[in-house]
């Protein structure tokens, strides 16, 4: 009917997809079964991008600038877009929306004393001091050595910067018909508010507790830089992994001598000439077995073949004396090539073992099994000539080892950049009391991670970046002297509730990188919003700007 009120299907479909959209990923995750989520997340979006279209409000600004932006300047760098910068998309629409809440809320408690200009002059500060850490967080994570990671580090950083220079430039002339409505639990808010102000239980007491509960947590922490932590197999597959290396002797972490020459020929010579050294690094126990392959190169035919030819003599004159019938050996050269061995029935089961490459070079792999010390073998490898050790795993766990180590430098460098910027800012003593905040939130997630009996590792570090990058912005939100206490403990708490619904999934991962990374995220940013008004400006101030 004409004028009759329309079922609102698509923004309740989309509401319904975008409260789902995090327990179907943590799903997905913990049955390792995410085949469906590229078309799920194409949905979302589509879906967002659809009500966003229909919807007046300054959001729907925010939405499309952070999409547009980060989605073109992640293609114009790297020319694709990884499937976990998809996934972490609406995680990031979710963060950018810190801006924005921080300014209507401004305007929905201050919007009939102030112009949207004059309600911008007063946060416009703190939200440059808030997007520069938060950029600067992500940007850090480009350091990880994976695609998927730095994608979604650009993406972030360009999404969250066009989201706070819409509000910077576009708010104001949006929000000017913005309604004034009364603060939700503003009895309860205020209550809270001052109760930090005034008793010292709370405001010292709790710093102090946490402080101590992390210290205990953090001397039980562990240190596993093991890449098999990026790995869930179900039980299934893991029986049936399990079944194959027994039947093959060859498991997953298989490590290999790497044995090359220009030929063939050479290959096998200095395949030869490597396997005494071999028989005595499994005589030392550095290896419990290894395999080889089942054919001699033409010099140590011919070698043996000689050595039947001069020992054929004596052998048949033991036969005769012993009255057996004599019988003429075939002494004749029967020289095995390697394209002829490998053409023969003789290769089967060992032809995965030799390598050709186009230009004439060969290779043959040699596993091995029960190596304890893969430096050991590394040193055995380099002591001949054309032998060259092979152990991926050690080497990625070397290099996330490299990494963390960085990142823990970075995150010290970090916190002391901020802790001069807050000193600067605010003074020695209120600025190292807003540093209290970030520095517990970081305390707090390892102790956190160690509770739950989950290792440091470079995952773990990369969560405390983004604990450091967005816990920050709570304390400049509350720090910002032109701004009121009320209006930031609403938009931190939306902030804090919103950034938890998006990344707090991760928790339930059956993965221990992801799972891992969930846990600091979500008690990180959990103690950074409950510490952050340790950063109120005291009245004084408020009155002096």
């Amino acid at each position: 009917m004409r004028g009759g009120r329309t079922f609102p299907i698509i923004p309740l479909l989309t509401g319904l997809m975008l409260l789902a959209w995090p327990f179907l990923i943590g799903f997905g995750l913990a049955h390792n079964s995410l085949q469906w989520l590229l078309p799920v997340m194409a949905l979302v979006l589509l879906l967002r991008l659809r009500q966003a279209q229909r919807n007046t409000s300054p959001m729907r600004y925010v939405v499309q600038c952070v999409a547009l932006a980060g989605t073109v300047v992640t293609l114009l760098l790297f020319g694709e877009l990884h499937l976990m910068t998809l996934v972490m998309s609406m995680s990031i629409i979710g963060i950018s929306a810190d801006y924005t809440l921080y300014y209507l809320t401004e305007r929905m408690v201050h919007g009939a004393e102030h112009t949207p200009w004059q309600s911008l002059a007063k946060v416009r500060n703190a939200l440059l001091l808030a997007l520069l850490t938060t950029v600067a967080a992500y940007l850090i994570m480009m350091l990880a050595p994976f695609p998927g990671i730095r994608q979604m580090a650009v993406f972030a950083a360009v999404g969250l910067s066009a989201s706070c220079l819409t509000v910077i430039f576009w708010h104001p002339w949006l929000c000017r018909g913005l309604p004034v409505r009364p603060v939700p639990f503003m009895v309860l808010m205020l209550r809270w508010l001052a109760a930090w102000r005034r008793s010292k239980k709370l405001s010292i007491g709790l710093p102090v507790a946490l402080a101590l509960l992390s210290a205990v947590g953090i001397s039980t922490l562990k240190v596993d830089d093991d890449i098999a932590q990026l790995q869930a197999l179900p039980k299934d597959i893991l029986a049936q992994e399990k079944a194959i290396t027994a039947l093959t002797g060859q498991s997953v972490d298989q490590k290999w001598f790497v044995v090359h020459g220009a030929s063939p020929q050479q290959t096998l010579e200095r395949l030869e000439a490597f396997t005494p050294a071999l028989a005595e690094a499994q005589k030392a126990g550095e290896i419990t077995r290894w395999r080889t392959l089942p054919l001699n190169s033409l010099a140590r035919q011919k070698s043996d073949l000689t050595l039947l030819q001069n020992a054929a003599p004596a052998v048949t004159n033991v036969l005769k004396s012993a009255g057996l019938n004599a019988v003429s050996p075939n002494l004749d050269a029967m020289p095995v090539s390697v394209d002829a061995w490998l053409k023969s029935p003789a290769s089967e089961g060992w032809r995965l073992l030799w390598l050709t490459l186009p230009d004439g070079q060969s290779g043959v792999l040699v596993p091995v099994d029960g190596a304890k010390n893969s430096a050991a073998l590394g040193e055995l490898a380099a002591r001949h000539d054309g032998v060259v050790w092979v152990d991926r795993k050690a080497s990625f766990d070397t290099l996330f080892a490299l990494y963390r180590t960085l990142l823990t430098g970075l995150l010290f460098a970090a916190l002391a950049v901020i802790a001069c910027g807050a000193m600067v800012r605010l003074g020695w003593r209120k600025g190292l009391i807003s540093l209290v905040p970030s520095v517990l939130s970081l305390s707090c997630g390892l102790a956190v991670l160690a509770a739950t009996g989950h290792p440091v590792n470079l995952f773990s570090l990369l969560a405390l970046v983004l604990v450091l990058g967005i816990g920050i912005n709570y304390t400049l939100f509350f720090s910002n002297p032109r701004g009121t206490p009320l209006t930031s403990m609403l938009a931190i708490t939306l902030a804090m509730m919103t950034t938890l619904l998006t990344l707090g999934m991760l928790v339930f991962s059956a993965t221990q990188a992801i799972s891992s990374f969930g846990i600091v995220l979500v008690s990180g940013i959990f103690t950074a919003f409950l510490l952050a008004p340790l950063a109120m400006p005291d009245k004084k101030e408020r009155k002096r700007k």
